[in-house]
């Protein structure tokens, strides 16, 4: 009877055995999901809910409007919602009281708030003083000490002489013609205006607006749909430098 030899394993095959053996088990313990208790168990990391991320948001810069005490002509700048305030100077109350006039009128007006004329209206030997003005009727015998923005409507009959105005604005269907220099902040054109302008601000052309006369200034637009039929002079624009510290 034949005996059988004994298998004769070298040292390399043993390591490579092992590393076989010991590589199938760790392939068998992956593919083995290990089911622990709840308790126990790690939570997983997951995405925070929308609502406790942070969020960046858009900054609104509050408006700011420029009010001019109607009691002692003092100019300061007011921001955020126009309401009743006092004058940092005299300490007097100014109220925002908006009016709509209609027929004659005779009596001084002071507001921090809007005065709305409307056509047919006359208002004379009277003073108005608002923030807003919105003009179709009949001033030529009142004054407007102080206007922040003026609306020439249709049918608006004015004396450029008696008006103290920051911003004019032209709406559309209405048609001035003057020959007086006129002087203010920012110029807005909707309606036809012949005059010699000469804003310190910008000159804008709205779509349908006509501009016919004089131009004197440093910034003229005219958008898609606006018209000019002017000579235009333009200067250079202030440019105002930080002042250097002398040493």
């Amino acid at each position: 009877m034949a005996s059988k030899s004994p298998t004769v394993i070298d040292g390399l095959s043993s390591v490579r055995a092992v590393r076989r053996k010991g590589g199938s088990q760790a392939a068998r313990t992956r593919r083995t999901p290990t089911h622990l208790p709840a308790q126990n168990r790690k939570p997983s990391a997951q995405a925070e809910p929308l609502s406790a991320v942070a969020r960046i948001g858009h900054t609104v810069i509050p408006q700011k409007h420029d009010i001019v005490c109607y009691e002692c002509g003092y100019a300061f700048t007011l921001p955020g919602k126009i309401k009743d305030t006092y004058c940092p100077k005299c300490r007097k109350i100014l109220k925002v009281e908006n009016f709509t006039i209609e027929g004659e009128w005779t009596r001084d007006l002071k507001t921090i708030g809007t005065i709305e004329i409307r056509p047919g209206a006359v208002v004379r030997d009277a003073s108005l003083v608002a923030l807003r003005i919105r003009l179709a009727g009949d001033i030529e015998r009142a004054s407007v000490p102080w206007c922040r923005t003026l609306d020439l409507l249709p049918g608006a009959r004015f004396d450029l002489g008696t008006l103290a105005l920051r911003d004019l604005n032209i709406a559309e269907g209405a048609t001035i013609r003057l020959k007086r220099k006129v002087t203010c902040r920012n110029l807005e054109v909707r309606g036809t205006l012949r005059a010699p302008v000469y804003p310190s601000g910008c000159l804008r052309i709205m779509p349908g607006g006509m501009f016919g006369g004089e131009f004197h200034g440093s910034r003229l637009i005219v958008e898609d749909g606006g018209a000019m039929s002017a000579k235009v002079f333009l200067a250079k624009p202030e440019v105002k430098r930080a002042k250097r510290d002398k040493r």
